[in-house]
């Protein structure tokens, strides 16, 4: 008695030790949610993970919070507290969801949709280590314990616990499995439920003839009667029709690319989910009334240039930008290597001085004939568009909706073939000009044709830089050598030249910043996704220099959002594009300006990463846009039909015989293309740190690499995983 009472003591203190710890990670993750809060005892470890942050386990358990066990390869018999760090991923809503389409284990799947962030787990080497079975009863068990003496009157209760461990199988095979607990309150108490999720078999798909694809390996996915069946042994399912079939689907539209700049880095990807109730086969495909719903992760080019070659000249030309005008602002150059300086001089001596000496008048006689053709067939309005006058901007308008573009991921957006001369100037010197002396020297050069007139450029008659101005003041000179105030003109022009050579980025950043409004007012509004009057705070002329820089930062992402949706979902219906296209320019409106000088951070307003989940509308063309895509995931979840459980309910007031005791639970049954249910991003090893003697070859990578992009390729394969929540 003495002993088994002790034993039942020591089991207490330790039931109550762990409530305490699983309480103390709750509260730290609430303070510090940037990092991933856990403890660890001997070699298990056990991590929170709030709703916000992504886990392989959210595809079955939902948006509500949870606890996770792992086993670490280091022992220690006294118990600390662990963090890992997050990465951050702003979440920009379009739509309104309707939450009841999905029901997983732990509820519907609604917290997610009320957090403002996203937070990843950083990858590692491993994959998660599994705890031995008889070791994750026993922590469930405490956990049980601990739970169960909570009041239901306060606010702190704990979340589920989840043990990856390995269940009995046949000789030689592993099947790994997450066994877990958790409680709900009935009445004044509270009662237990048991979570399972176990890895299955793979499978492989169907034909589309309607054979099935018969291997040595792998057999038929499960159909609906034998996910009933899988269903029965579960949860006691005596009738079929007291229960009905909610399904959820994922769709890669855009897979994240596995070749990164950065270990970790965030890239761009289109992911489709899918809900509806009611299916008639496995992996069906989804009804016109589907809720669907894209979550886009929208990454900068320069983190991400795979995926943004369209807007490559683009992205290029406005680092430029970027670049000269924090020179400009700091008031002093980077400094120059010998190569790199003699090279550029040399290539800008022999444009200017060659090509330009020579072949100038022929240069500009096919620029005035180009411009006389667009005049004469009013194809372009007075050169361009006009900025701050509304009356031509219907005329711009009318030129550019006869403009038609052949969108593709894979090339450049054509240069527009309007540029006058200050834009020509401005493309030759950013592609080549890198120190100040060669932009002195082309300064100095066009300069002295302009003196000599010799040089007699067209320039954008809206065209409000220093530059522009300066010659076509050069132009009222020519035309008023007797005038009284000719004088006073030549003076102010040759000032203005003198402060070009004094201070060259101020006009270059002039032009750079027009020559990029007209670029991305001309692809924006020729495509008809946005109107002019939309892009009026990105093209304010009367910011300071640098605010329309940042301006020009975020109208690039908003162009990169753009042709990532073009280039990857053709079937997607205009008005949603222009939809997304609304919000995300409001979006970058409305984001905060960097504090530092450094407009291209990581954490600046137009660089950050963005989250874009967009609720499209349903019983219209949105599923379509899934044709001819494979599901990445294919979950059915057999529930308790609602019809049936309030006639249930109303036998049991009258007094007549259950049917059943209560709901009895849920039941899952998940296909994947890819094994990552047990393949977490949380290994086992959070601080791993690689010496380079340890770090994988290239060929070990490749192979890597390649293994992760062929597996569950072949005939379609999926894993089956199969999981339950019972209700005690």
């Amino acid at each position: 008695m003495l002993a088994g009472g002790t034993c039942t003591v020591d089991r207490q203190v330790e039931a109550s030790r762990l409530f305490d710890a699983l309480s103390a990670c709750k509260e730290r993750a609430k303070a510090t949610p940037e990092a991933l809060h856990g403890f660890r005892r001997g070699h298990v470890c056990i991590w929170f993970v709030p709703s916000a942050v992504l886990h392989p386990l959210r595809d079955v358990h939902g948006a509500s919070p949870f606890f996770l066990a792992t086993t670490v390869e280091v022992s220690d018999p006294v118990e600390i507290e662990v963090q890992a760090p997050l990465s951050r991923t702003r979440c920009v809503d379009v739509g309104t969801l309707q939450a009841d389409m999905v029901s997983l284990l732990g509820g519907l799947n609604v917290e997610r949709d009320l957090t403002h962030h996203e937070w990843s787990i950083p990858s590692t080497q491993s994959d998660p280590v599994p705890i031995p079975l008889d070791e994750a009863r026993y922590l469930l068990s405490l956990y049980c314990e601990a739970a169960f003496h909570c009041d239901p009157a306060t606010t702190l209760r704990l979340e589920p616990l989840y043990c990856l461990t390995t269940l009995p199988a046949e000789p030689g095979e592993i099947v790994k499995a997450y066994l877990g607990s958790g409680a709900r309150i009935v009445g004044s108490g509270y009662a237990p439920i048991i979570y399972t999720v176990e890895r299955g078999e793979w499978v492989a798909r169907e034909e589309e003839d309607g054979g099935i694809e018969q291997t040595a390996r792998h057999k038929a996915p499960p159909t609906l009667t034998d996910i009933f069946e899988d269903c029965n042994d579960v949860l006691n399912v005596d009738n079929a029709s007291d229960y009905c079939l909610r399904v959820y689907a994922k769709y890669d539209i855009l897979s994240e690319s596995l070749f990164k700049l950065k270990p970790n880095a965030a890239g761009n990807s289109i992911v489709m989910e899918v809900s509806w109730k009611g299916c008639q086969s496995t992996l069906s495909s989804p009804p016109p009334s589907a809720q669907a719903i894209l979550r886009i992760r929208s990454v900068c080019g320069e983190h991400d240039p795979e995926n943004h070659l369209a807007t490559a000249s683009l992205r290029k030309e406005l680092m430029k930008l970027v670049e000269w005008d924090q020179i400009r602002q700091r008031d002093c150059w980077p400094p120059e290597t010998e190569q790199s300086q003699g090279l550029a001089a040399d290539r800008v001596d022999d444009w200017v001085r060659g090509t330009i000496t020579l072949h100038w008048s022929f240069f500009f006689v096919c620029i005035i004939d180009h411009f006389t053709i667009q005049i004469l067939t009013e194809a372009i309005k007075d050169e361009g568009f006009n900025m701050t006058e509304q009356q031509s901007l219907p005329a711009s308008n009318s030129s550019m909706s006869s403009v038609t573009f052949d969108l593709d991921a894979s090339t450049t957006l054509p240069e527009r073939q309007d540029l006058d001369f200050a834009e020509r100037f401005w493309k030759f010197t950013s592609g080549l000009a890198t120190s100040q002396a060669d932009l002195l020297l082309s300064l100095t050069t066009v300069i002295e044709e302009l003196e000599t007139g010799r040089l007699q450029p067209l320039v954008n008659k809206y065209n409000p830089s220093s530059f522009a101005r300066t010659i076509r003041d050069l132009y009222r000179l020519s035309r008023m050598q007797t005038a009284s105030d000719a004088d006073d003109l030549k003076e102010s022009i040759s000032r203005t030249m003198d402060y070009w050579l004094e201070q060259p980025l101020e006009v270059l950043v002039e032009i750079g910043i027009w020559k990029l409004k007209r670029d991305y007012c001309f692809w924006l509004v020729g495509s008809g996704v946005v109107r002019w009057d939309e892009l009026d705070a990105f093209i304010d002329a009367t910011l300071p220099l640098t605010h329309q820089v940042q301006r020009l930062l975020k109208l690039h992402r908003v162009m990169e959002l753009f042709h990532l949706m073009k280039s990857n979902l053709v079937s997607l219906p205009f008005e949603s594009l222009r939809t997304l296209i609304g919000v995300a320019m409001h979006t970058y409106l409305e984001s905060e300006e960097p504090a530092t000088d450094d407009l291209v951070a990581d954490d600046a307003g137009a660089m950050e990463t963005l989250m874009y989940r967009f609720v499209l509308p349903r019983w219209g063309e949105s599923v379509k846009v899934v044709e001819g895509f494979e599901p990445r995931q294919w979950s059915v979840c057999v529930v308790p039909d609602p019809n049936t459980t309030d006639r249930i309910g109303r036998h049991r007031r009258l007094g007549a015989p259950r049917r059943h005791e209560e709901e009895e639970g849920m039941f899952m049954m998940c296909l994947y293309r890819h094994d990552e249910m047990f393949a977490s991003r949380m290994g086992a090893q959070w601080d791993m740190k690689l010496q380079e003697e340890d770090m994988e070859t290239e060929s070990e990578q490749l192979e890597r690499v390649t293994d992760t992009l062929l597996a569950g390729t072949t005939g379609c394969r999926y894993r089956v995983v199969r999981a339950s929540a019972r209700y005690m």
